[in-house]
């Protein structure tokens, strides 16, 4: 399958540092916080804040996948194939990925997060 980026990576520079994108990256780190899973998966690395965030809590373990591969995900992959074993992460994060794929990708994708995801 080929992957296909969705949008331009100058489009993470435009609106990273928006109140918004903000907002969501606090509220992202919220939920990892409460739900005190350890291993994280995020889909869709998009400017890596919150990539650049959990590299600083030393009992998390955080890997990214992503299509672009010049936002240097830990994973070249797609969302609807990951090269993942089943239940590997306890926790996945997934923003802004899911209302971008085409409607024929949004099942397999589901499945997918579903199958490598533990708990959350």
């Amino acid at each position: 399958m080929k992957c296909v980026t969705q949008v331009s990576a100058s489009h993470y520079q435009e609106e990273g540092s928006s109140s918004l994108r903000i907002e969501s990256v606090t509220q992202q780190l919220r939920e990892i916080c409460d739900s005190r899973c350890t291993k994280i998966l995020e889909i869709g690395l998009g400017w890596g804040l919150l990539k650049h965030f959990l590299q600083h809590f030393p009992d998390v373990s955080h890997v990214s996948i992503d299509v672009d591969e010049r936002l240097h995900p830990d994973y070249l992959s797609s969302v609807t194939q990951m090269p993942f074993e089943n239940n590997k992460y306890q926790l996945t994060v997934c923003c802004q990925v899911l209302e971008r794929l085409p409607f024929t990708e949004f099942l397999p994708a589901l499945k997918q997060v579903r199958r490598v995801t533990e708990k959350r």
